[in-house]
């Protein structure tokens, strides 16, 4: 049994994007939401009260209250 090579629109469906350039930016665009969603207020509240869950817990609150 040998193993296949992917092709590039394979590697596009795995990467996130058609080029690395395009992982990339989808890569960092996800890590500045997270960090953002961390150093929300919400956040600041909720590590204050109940510690690294309750951070979680507000970013997860902040990110919610964006989309509406």
């Amino acid at each position: 049994m040998s193993i296949r090579s992917l092709s590039s629109q394979e590697l596009a469906l795995v990467s996130g994007g058609a080029t690395d350039t395009d992982a990339d930016v989808q890569f960092g665009i996800v890590m500045a939401r997270i960090y953002h969603g961390l150093t929300s207020v919400e956040s600041r509240i909720g590590r204050a009260i109940f510690g690294p869950p309750g951070a979680i817990y507000g970013a997860i609150h902040h990110y919610r209250r964006q989309l509406h």
